[in-house]
């Protein structure tokens, strides 16, 4: 438990806001598109939502470089919750 838990605060803050931004981006879409499509059609679209949310603060950050870059890590940190969010659901509607 130490060990994870040492992992945990190793990660930057600012990559781990950014999964948690993907976590919480992914859940709200998984839970509108769920209502109308199916369970794996509502996570591709829950993913893919999340990815365009992450794609857009990039680009924002891009456009504005006084106190933002753009990197790719924080893309693949958005994602990396948004999948994480996605496990509970799978298990809790397979």
């Amino acid at each position: 438990m130490r060990k994870i838990w040492n992992f945990i605060i190793s990660i930057p803050k600012d990559k781990l806001l950014h999964g948690i931004a993907g976590l919480f981006a992914n859940a709200f879409a998984f839970a509108v598109a769920f209502r109308f499509l199916g369970l794996w059609l509502s996570l591709a679209v829950a993913i893919a939502v999340a990815f365009f949310i992450l794609l857009l603060k990039e680009v924002y950050d891009l456009l504005n470089p006084v106190g933002h870059s753009f990197e790719m890590l924080d893309i693949a940190s958005g994602i990396i919750g948004a999948l994480l969010i996605d496990i509970p659901f799978l298990i809790a509607l397979l």
